[in-house]
């Protein structure tokens, strides 16, 4: 399956692309969903993922911790740190997910 499209030639066409492009009285917004912070799986806090964001141009951040690794003065802390680090050109939102169902329902076997 990779030989098929490593083969492949995509050609990249700039004229087709900007066909693409918002009206301009419409505002396109460049952001993060799924980042982790310290709280549960990740490797860097809420103010290094903010520096970065803002280095690389990004409007928003949203983070989805994992929910079984977080505790609620963790979550608690996550929320602050988002209102914290938020500016107005960068928006922070705090968010978790949910692996296992059996978390939400105890009922139901995995």
């Amino acid at each position: 399956m990779k030989k098929q499209y490593a083969e492949r030639f995509w050609p990249y066409d700039p004229a087709a692309l900007a066909a693409a492009a918002p009206p301009p009285h419409l505002k396109l917004f460049r952001g993060l969903i799924g980042a982790k912070s310290t709280y549960s799986a990740g490797k860097s806090s809420v103010e290094q993922y903010a520096r970065a964001a803002q280095a690389a141009g990004l409007d928003f951040l949203i983070f989805m911790d994992d929910f079984d690794k977080l505790s609620p003065q963790k979550l608690q802390t996550l929320k602050e740190d988002c209102r914290k680090f938020s500016s107005d050109k960068l928006k922070l939102l705090p968010g978790f997910s949910i692996r296992r169902l059996a978390l939400l329902r105890p009922d139901v076997r995995e």
